[in-house]
C-alpha cells in the first residue's frame, strides 16, 4: 500500500515506512487486531395471560463488532444505543433479528413469542334441584386464586363468597371470574335447573283412635313450600270441622285429630282444602277426600 490513508486492511502486523521529499525515511510497525465476532443475546418475553396479543423482545447483550449497532426485525431498522434494549408490542410469532455494526458486519438470531399461559377453572357439570333445595358451588382451579366474582342472571349472589351456597327459585346461570396474582383471568359457568313439581301430600285416610299410629291428618311437603296458608276440612254437608292457618308443613301440631268442637267424629268421608304458598311466590290450592277409620 502506498496511500497515506489505506483502508479495508485485514488484521495482522504491518510495517510502515514514511519517506519525505528529501528521501529521508522513518520505519515503524502496526498491529491491527480483528474485532471480536459480532453476537447478540435476545430474549422473547411472552404475554403473561392467554388472550393478550402482544409480547416484547429484549436485547440483553451485544458482543463484538464496532458500535453503533443497528437491529433489523420484521423489515424495521432500530438503532441500538445501549442494552438492555426492548422492542415492545410484538405480536405472537417467530422472529429473525439481524444485528449490524459500524462495519456492516452481521449476525442473526431467532426468537419466538408464544401465547400467554392459560388459566383454567371448572365449576363442574350443570345441576338439577327441586324447588327449595340449595346447592354448594365450588370449583377446581389450575392456579392460586387472588380475586373472584360471582354473577347470576336471575338473582344477586354473594359475589365474593367461596365456596358459594345458593337456593335459586328458578333455573339460573351462575358465572364466576377468577384472577391470579398476576392479573390473569379465567371464567366458567354452571346452570342450576330448578324443578317445580308442586309436591304436597295429604293421606286419604287416618284412624284417630289414640294408638299413636296414623292418629293425625297432616299436610306433608318438601323444601319447595314456604308455608301452608290454609288447611280446612269439611263434612259431607259442607260444614267446616277444622281449620289451621299460616304454618309450616310436616307439623303434627297443625294436623286434625278427627274431632270437632271437642267431640270425636264418627267414621265418614270428609273433604279437605289446602292453600299452599311456594318459595317462588306461587300459590296453589289442593283438595281431596279423606276417610276417618275407627
Amino acid at each position: 500500500y502506498t496511500s497515506l490513508n489505506p483502508q479495508k486492511l485485514r488484521a495482522g502486523l504491518y510495517q510502515v515506512t514514511v519517506t519525505d521529499a528529501q528521501g529521508c525515511q522513518k520505519a515503524d510497525s502496526l498491529l491491527l487486531n480483528e474485532p471480536e465476532p459480532l453476537s447478540i443475546e435476545a430474549l422473547a418475553i411472552s404475554p403473561r395471560c392467554v388472550g393478550v396479543e402482544f409480547g416484547d423482545i429484549e436485547l440483553g447483550m451485544i458482543k463484538g463488532g464496532l458500535p453503533p449497532y443497528q437491529v433489523t426485525i420484521g423489515g424495521v431498522n432500530r438503532n441500538v444505543e445501549s442494552v438492555p434494549f426492548t422492542i415492545s408490542k410484538m405480536q405472537i410469532g417467530r422472529y429473525t433479528l439481524k444485528i449490524f455494526d459500524q462495519n456492516k458486519c452481521q449476525n442473526d438470531t431467532t426468537v419466538e413469542i408464544t401465547e400467554g399461559r392459560e388459566l383454567k377453572i371448572d365449576l363442574g357439570g350443570d345441576v338439577s334441584i327441586r324447588l327449595g333445595d340449595s346447592v354448594l358451588l365450588n370449583m377446581a382451579s389450575s392456579f392460586d386464586l387472588k380475586n373472584i366474582k360471582w354473577t347470576a342472571d336471575k338473582m344477586t349472589p354473594c359475589d365474593t363468597c367461596f365456596p358459594l351456597t345458593v337456593r335459586p327459585i328458578v333455573t339460573t346461570i351462575f358465572k364466576i371470574k377468577a384472577q391470579d396474582t398476576e392479573g390473569c383471568q379465567a371464567e366458567d359457568a354452571i346452570t342450576i335447573f330448578v324443578e317445580k313439581g308442586r309436591r304436597i301430600f295429604v293421606p286419604n285416610s287416618f284412624s284417630p283412635n289414640n294408638d299413636k299410629e296414623n292418629d293425625i291428618l297432616m299436610v306433608y311437603a318438601d323444601q319447595g313450600v314456604e308455608k301452608i296458608k290454609t288447611f280446612q276440612v269439611f263434612n259431607r254437608w259442607g260444614n267446616s270441622v277444622y281449620q289451621a292457618n299460616d304454618f309450616q308443613p310436616n307439623d303434627e301440631a297443625q294436623g286434625w285429630d278427627g274431632t270437632s268442637q271437642g267431640k270425636a267424629l264418627p267414621p265418614d268421608v270428609f273433604v279437605y282444602f289446602v292453600e299452599v304458598l311456594f318459595k317462588d311466590g306461587k300459590t296453589e290450592i289442593f283438595q281431596g277426600d279423606v276417610t276417618i277409620m275407627r
